[in-house]
């Protein structure tokens, strides 16, 4: 590691008229060939070889509570230096068994979603030269959906004139709908029709 001198043996000598580098420890090293021609020792020229470290990690760690099919919070990927291929896998036991995703996720980034409920560990592999290193995980705990519900009140039946406003009536929706629509029958439980204008509010104030 200082260039000039002290240089040292690898742990499997290396005795070929070729040698391809490969350090496990970043940093700065220098390679020379020492040759015996009956006695005679020589020395090469140094070649330098830089050893960076490759690094990745995913954020933001937090871990994430999601429904059944629920789209979560994008995680990215740091990599140090920028790999040439990455690619995200999910896993059911934490450290271990990351599987890829149905479809290949190999962006920078990566939104988490699943199906199914269930604890899941999210990570990032990236490759550069040949090496890949994993990610930290993302911890995504997955719960089932709450049944969706929609009830409305007060539920006592109405008496009213020709063109006179009933009492409010509001719904109560778990969770709140994405779009609602007030309808009317006159027959009970089927035939419902739309108001004209059409009613889309939280509530509605019968009036015919």
């Amino acid at each position: 590691t200082t260039s000039g001198s002290g240089y040292t043996s690898f742990s499997t000598a290396q005795t070929g008229t070729t040698y391809t580098p490969q350090f496990a420890t970043a940093g700065t090293y220098y390679v020379v060939c020492i040759s015996d021609f009956a006695g005679d020792i020589e020395t090469s020229n140094e070649v330098e070889i830089v050893v960076s470290t490759f690094t990745n990690s995913i954020a933001p760690v937090a871990t994430q509570n999601l429904i059944e099919n629920q789209t979560g919070t994008q995680l990215t990927v740091t990599e140090t230096p920028t790999a040439d291929s990455r690619e995200w896998k999910y896993t059911t036991t934490s450290g271990s068994g990351y599987t890829s995703f149905s479809t290949a996720q190999t962006g920078m980034t990566y939104t988490p979603q699943f199906a199914t409920a269930g604890t899941y560990y999210v990570v990032c592999e990236s490759t550069l030269s040949g090496m890949t290193v994993t990610s930290n995980e993302v911890e995504i705990v997955v719960t089932v959906a709450p049944a969706n519900t929609v009830t409305i009140a007060p539920t006592t039946t109405q008496n009213l004139l020709v063109s006179t406003a009933g009492t409010q009536i509001t719904a109560t929706e778990n969770p709140t709908a994405d779009s609602r629509e007030w309808k009317s029958s006159t027959t009970s439980g089927s035939g419902y029709t739309s108001f004209s204008p059409t009613q889309t509010g939280i509530t509605y104030t019968p009036n015919f």
